[in-house]
């Protein structure tokens, strides 16, 4: 009974991750895309960020600079991106 479970599980993943894959190859996911830089500093740029979405600008990568030690501001850095139009 849990061999079958296992084989189960394991036909389940395979079959999901072939269809993806499959969906992904076709020319309709096949985007160029341009994207977009945003460096905030202490992480006040929910503003900016919200506009930047209005315009159909999607947030797909976050990172974080602490310079606490050198006495400047922390800086955010959030990467975006949109279909080329």
């Amino acid at each position: 009974m849990r061999i079958m479970k296992t084989i189960t599980k394991q036909s389940v993943i395979v079959a999901c991750s072939a269809f993806l894959l499959a969906g992904c190859s076709t020319t309709q996911h096949a985007k160029a895309w341009e994207y977009h830089t945003v460096t905030t500093e202490n992480g006040d740029g929910s503003n900016q960020l919200n506009d930047l979405g209005k315009e159909g600008w999607v947030l797909v990568g976050f990172t974080f600079s602490p310079r606490s030690q050198t006495g400047l501001n922390d800086e955010y850095h959030y990467v975006l991106k949109r279909p080329e139009k």
